[in-house]
């Protein structure tokens, strides 16, 4: 694997944890499948740099898609058994990233594929920041609304 960021000579696969470090948000079911995601994509835009054939490409595309389309699913389950309240919007922009992935079928220039791996890395670091916070500042809000509800009752 290459990274822009990495001189290829020292690369280890380590590294692709240590940059990633950065877009945990401690989730332990969307980390995994986003740290997932992004080797894949990374190991398309090296097999474009290192001059994989179109079909072996657009097959590892495909593997990738599919795996895109699992962790909508995942994060759709978890926004609505949360009642988060982006939910809808969210969705449109994970459809949104489907579509990107899906077009490295036609660009298999590896600074196209390197753009749809930061966009990925953006939407993670705003978007999934911001709904995994709002869930967690969510749960916490009602185990407070709980134990004041416990609390008051037994001062009775």
């Amino acid at each position: 694997m290459n990274y822009p960021h990495i001189p290829a000579d020292s690369f280890d696969d380590s590294i692709v944890k240590d940059v990633f470090q950065h877009y945990i948000l401690h989730h332990t079911i969307i980390d995994q499948q986003h740290l997932e995601i992004y080797t894949d994509l990374c190991n398309i835009r090296d097999a474009a740099i290192d001059g994989y054939t179109d079909s072996e490409i657009d097959m590892m595309v495909d593997r990738v898609v599919e795996r895109v389309k699992t962790h909508v699913a995942t994060e759709a389950r978890i926004m609505i058994s949360e009642n988060y309240e982006y939910t809808d919007s969210h969705l449109v922009s994970n459809g949104a990233h489907v579509k990107d992935i899906q077009s490295i079928k036609s660009n298999h220039d590896p600074a196209y594929i390197t753009f749809i791996i930061n966009e990925f890395l953006n939407h993670i670091d705003y978007a999934d920041r911001i709904m995994v916070n709002a869930i967690r500042k969510d749960r916490t809000r009602r185990k407070e609304d709980t134990h004041v509800v416990e609390t008051s009752s037994m001062d009775y």
